[in-house]
């Protein structure tokens, strides 16, 4: 069994703080920045949130401000909550809607007739903001990932890069027992880039 020390733990936690208050921040910059009150405001009315000026002003000042005090360590259990609150109200208010961008999923949370309500602008905005997240996201878990490992490493953990080709060998009597049942999930998988 893996038991981790106290200051790993710290170390691992404040890397998940800090990797959400900058998803919160950036989707913040977005909605103060770039969307405006107006338009946060005209979103919120046709997806049916309630009070809507009010909540895109809550929303906009709590993922910004939030996200930030959230990267430096202030209030993060309260901001935790918070997040959850908002993330929780958006999903009991819709649904998950998937799109496929460049053969990656990117899950756009919308019920789907609240979608198709929307203004061919208001559309255009998520499925915009959908592919610069989903870039800037890749580009981030990259980054992290790499350092990441490389501070793993110097920190003279061992780490064991996994052997593909091995592995699919190994796997191969899976694929050939049940091969025939999910022939058009596998195929699916196989056709990822």
């Amino acid at each position: 069994m893996f038991r981790a020390s106290p200051q790993l733990m710290r170390a691992a936690l404040a890397i998940i703080r800090v990797v959400v208050g900058i998803v919160f921040v950036y989707h913040g910059w977005q909605k103060v920045f770039q969307m405006g009150h107006a338009n946060v405001t005209g979103f919120f009315t046709q997806a049916h949130i309630p009070l809507a000026p009010l909540s895109a002003f809550i929303v906009m000042y709590l993922e910004l401000l939030g996200g930030a005090a959230l990267i430096v360590g202030l209030l993060a259990r309260i901001l935790g909550a918070l997040f959850a609150f908002e993330m929780l109200v958006a999903i009991a208010l819709v649904v998950p809607l998937s799109a496929f961008i460049n053969n990656t999923p990117v899950v756009v949370v919308m019920n789907k007739a609240k979608f198709d309500a929307l203004s061919p602008e208001y559309k255009e905005i998520i499925a915009t903001s959908a592919r610069e997240t989903q870039e800037w996201a890749g580009a981030l878990y990259s980054q992290v990932s790499t350092a990441l490992m490389a501070s793993l490493k110097k920190g003279g953990m061992t780490v064991i890069e996994t052997d593909e080709e091995a592995f699919r060998k190994a796997v191969e009597p899976v694929y050939v027992k049940h091969g025939q049942q999910f022939a058009a999930q596998l195929k699916a998988i196989r056709e990822i880039k």
